[in-house]
Formats: C-alpha cells, structure tokens, sequence
C-alpha cells in the first residue's frame, strides 16, 4: 500500500514536471500585498516577504529582527539563538539554496484556533494574525521540515512593541486546511496534501519524488503488541455495550491498523536551549502526570492520556519550528523527564489507551485542545479563544463521577462534531 501510494505521487509529479517552475513563474502578487493594517510601514504580509528573501539571502541578521523577543513564541530570538549555539546540527536553514515566496493567504481566525496555540498568543498579544503560505525551496539536504519544491507553512504574526513579527513559522497541516475549504486550489497543494496524510498515517517523511528523508515509525516489542491487542479487545467490548444502552453515539471504530504512532517526538528543553529526541512513549507518560491528577478516577486519566497523546502525535507531523515539535512547559505541554513511580496511576492509564487513536472522520488527525476548565458539563475553550471542542481536564473528573465509564465517552463529549475536529464525527483507530 505504501508502495502504491510513493509511486502514484511520483507518476502525479511525471506528469506534471513543471509543476514548481509554473508555481513560481505565476505568483499572485496581489496575495502579497498587504490586506491587513499596516504598523510603521509595514503589514503582516511585508514582513513574510521579508522573512522568506532573508532565508533565501541566507541573511541571519534580517531573519532574527522580524521574529519575536517572547519567549512564549516558537520562533523566539532567544531560543533561535540557543539551539543554533548548542546544536548547531539543528540549523536546518544552512542548507537552504534558494527561497521563493509563493502564494500568501490569510485565514480565519476561529481555523487558526483549531490549527496552532492561538488562545495562548491572544494572552500574549494584543493583535495576531494567522497565514497560509507556500513557498518553493531548493535545499542541500532534505529534511522532515523541508524538502525540494513546494512546502507550506502555518505563520503566525503579532503585534509586538509596535511592529509586526513572527511568533510562529511551522508545518502547515494542509489535510486540515484544505479540509476547512481554505486552501489555495492548486495541483500542487493536492499532491502535497496526499503526501502530508500518508505521512500522518505511516510516519515515514516522504519528499515529492517519492524518495524517504525520514522513518519515524514505532517498531512496538512483543510486550507493546500484546498490550495494543489486549486494549483493542477491550475498547471493543466496552464501546459495544455503550453503544447497546445508547450513553454514546456519533463516534465510528475503524479495527483495521491505519496507522502508526510516531517512534520519537523532538522536545525543546526550556532549561537548557537544547532540544533532546525523546521515545513518544516517554514523552506521553512524562506529561500526563503533570498535566492530569494521579488521583483522578481512571477514565479521566485515561482521557487525558488520550487527549496529551493525540496533542504530540499532531505536532510531531506539523512540528512548531525546525529545531524542534513541541516546548517541555505549557506553551505546549508540561514535560519533566525522570522519575515517575510515585504517578502509577497515569502510567497505567498511558497503558490503557495505548495502541488507540482519535481522528476525524474524514481521518484527520487534529490538535486535542484542553484546559482546566471547570468541574462541570461543558466543552468550550477558555474565554480569549472560546472555540467549542476542548476537553476540560476538571470536567473529566467531573464526568468520571458522574456516570462515564470509559474514556472513550469523555473524549468523544468533548471533541466530536466539534469546530476542533472539523464539525465531523469522530473516528477511533487501533495500531
């Protein structure tokens, strides 16, 4: 099947050679000039403009001046500076030959909320905007965060000390994109697009020749196989009888193995300036302790093992720099990597949930938003992004006391026909 898929995209790409060359010779310049208010001279649009000539002119100076002093921001100057300092192997912008801005769109903001932190930077800034863009890259070295021809980014601008700069410069999830009817409508946007969901499904990195730049599959033991069978049968039985006495609707289970997780996730290290490559399984029951209570019920620590597992696996294929896929604090999640005995009870609903995962159901995988929230009914995002689909981490433990007796229930109360997922069911998969 992966086969199948590498040597359509090669045939689609055959047949249309002059693909990148007709995408740069027929920029829309008009989606470059500026549609948005304009701040000492400059607009939003100006300045991703000026961010991608500096990457072409390979001018470091320019490239840090437009991007945010906050440390909130993915494209942070400090950090920038750190992991180039620290891991200089990470500067991916070393092997960029050429830059070619492309195509500029400027997207809804309540699809921006479902597709990056815009809740977060709203605390942050006064003013942000979000853009769609596609920009042709001729590189040295092909990596998971670029490759020759046609790449799309997500680019996040805000207003900062009066001028407008770049929080956020990261993977476009074009699937979700397109999905929400914002895409650009180009040949070449569908052949990244299906490139971009074979990636979510195999987390294997593909460039558009069909050549693999990176295999980030899990190659799970024997141990890990028994206990994704073991939950498989599970899930089953219990979404069986819940379905039988009507307490969940709505969600469709899909048996066969679609997909597979990711082996490691890049976390940056705010500690440090260091960016460490981690087990995704690690990662997960590293987090959820920090973000969910040990002494919750199980269900509700089994919907938080959900909702941190689908958050990393999201950002390992749409990674927020890069250097990296997600930050160690609440920017993204909270990760503290050592010792975690005294947190049995996370650990065990790590367990429980692994060898499951929610999509959309057109397959999408999409950010599992959650926050605090209340102890309470409710699925609503905080009140600077009041988006609906967000599961409240209190509202779990309210729910668990309240009558749900499996995750699968919370997680689909909170996410499904949601704006988050895309106002679509929700489809469960097992690996």
């Amino acid at each position: 099947m992966k086969k199948v898929l590498v040597l359509m995209l090669t045939l689609l790409l055959t047949l249309t050679s002059a693909v990148n060359v007709l995408a740069v010779t027929n920029i829309n310049t008009s989606s470059i000039v500026s549609t948005s208010s304009t701040t000492g001279g400059q607009s939003p649009e100006s300045v991703i403009a000026e961010d991608i000539k500096a990457q072409n002119d390979n001018d470091n100076t320019t490239y840090l001046n437009i991007r945010s002093e906050k440390e909130v921001a993915p494209e942070c100057q400090s950090i920038i500076k750190s992991i180039n300092q620290n891991q200089p192997n990470l500067d991916v912008m070393k092997d960029v030959t050429s830059a070619k801005l492309v195509s500029v769109k400027e997207l809804p903001s309540d699809l921006a909320a479902n597709l990056t932190n815009i809740n977060l930077y709203k605390q942050t800034w006064s003013e942000v905007k979000t853009y769609y863009v596609a920009i042709d890259y001729k590189v040295k070295k092909e990596s998971r965060w670029f490759y020759n021809g046609l790449n799309y980014r997500l680019m996040v601008l805000a207003l900062e000390n009066n001028r407008w700069v770049i929080a956020e410069e990261s993977m476009a999830p074009v699937p979700n994109i397109v999905e929400a009817g914002q895409g650009f409508g180009t040949k070449e946007e569908s052949i990244v697009k299906d490139l971009l969901t074979n990636r979510a499904k195999t987390a294997k990195f593909y460039d558009l020749q069909g050549q693999l730049i990176e295999d980030n599959a899990d190659k799970p033991d024997q141990i890990t196989k028994e206990l994704r069978s073991n939950n498989a049968k599970a899930v089953n039985a219990a979404l069986t009888a819940q379905i039988a006495n009507n307490s969940i609707s709505g969600i469709t289970v899909q048996p066969n193995t679609t997909f597979t997780p990711p082996s490691t996730i890049r976390v940056y290290r705010t500690s440090t300036g260091t960016v460490d490559y981690v087990s995704f399984d690690y990662y997960v029951k590293h987090v959820l302790p920090y973000e969910w209570l040990d002494s919750w019920p199980a269900v509700s620590l089994q919907s938080g093992a959900m909702a941190v597992k689908m958050y990393g696996w999201y950002f390992t294929l749409h990674p927020h720099s890069s250097s990296y896929d997600v930050k160690d604090d609440t920017t993204d999640q909270k990760y503290v990597p050592g010792d975690i005995s005294q947190f049995g009870n996370c650990t065990a609903a790590v367990d429980a949930t692994n060898g499951t995962l929610i999509t959309n159901s057109d397959a999408v995988i999409f950010i599992t938003h959650y926050w605090a929230g209340y102890y309470a009914a409710g699925r609503y995002g905080p009140p600077s992004c009041p988006t609906d689909g967000w599961l409240w981490q209190n509202g779990s433990d309210y729910w668990a006391n309240n009558g749900a007796t499996a995750w699968l229930w919370i997680v689909n109360y909170a996410y499904n026909n949601s704006d988050t997922d895309g106002y679509l069911p929700l489809s469960m998969y097992f690996y």
